[in-house]
């Protein structure tokens, strides 16, 4: 299991313009011989002056896959364009903030991720019934919340939000 994350781009005072790069890649040998990535570029512009903080951006994503017989694992189509919004404003500085977010994305669900959800599983699961390591698409999602905090002990998050799966 590869990771790879790099923000890059130039600051301006309050205001920033940024290329995110993220590819994961995972490669199996064994019980099932394949490989899978997922490469995702972010460009986005970000704006922080006083209490607001707005973050506007697409993500252009692809599913790296390769061909052959063994693509029985990963097998769904991914979404390529997803909004990559988030925005907030300080109502009451260190204490109390809004928020509102937008956003999407493929994710692959790899075999490490889904032994961490069920440490029980094995590789033949699902057999004859569906994949067992496919891509979990999040075509859309939006959820806006208050955060804050009440004193160093006690924080909370109130939210709520929409999401729209096209494979889970």
């Amino acid at each position: 299991d590869f990771v790879f994350n790099v923000s890059i781009g130039p600051a301006i005072s309050e205001h920033k313009i940024l290329l995110d790069v993220d590819l994961e890649y995972d490669v199996y040998s064994g019980a099932r011989d394949a490989s899978v990535g997922e490469l995702a570029l972010v460009p986005h512009y970000v704006y922080e002056k006083d209490r607001l903080n707005m973050d506007i951006g697409l993500r252009i994503s692809t599913v790296l896959r390769e061909d052959g017989p063994q693509m029985d694992i990963f097998p769904t189509s991914e979404q390529a364009i997803f909004p990559d919004i988030t925005v907030d404003y300080a109502l009451i500085p260190d204490a109390l903030r809004a928020y509102a977010v937008l956003g999407g994305g493929n994710r692959l669900n790899t075999y490490a991720s889904l032994i961490d959800s069920n440490h029980h599983i094995d590789m033949y699961y699902g057999r004859g019934i569906g994949p067992l390591m496919d891509i979990t698409v999040e075509r859309i999602s939006a959820c806006a919340g208050l955060e804050g905090r009440v004193s160093s002990v006690f924080g909370y998050d109130l939210r709520g939000g929409y999401v729209n799966y096209g494979n889970a």
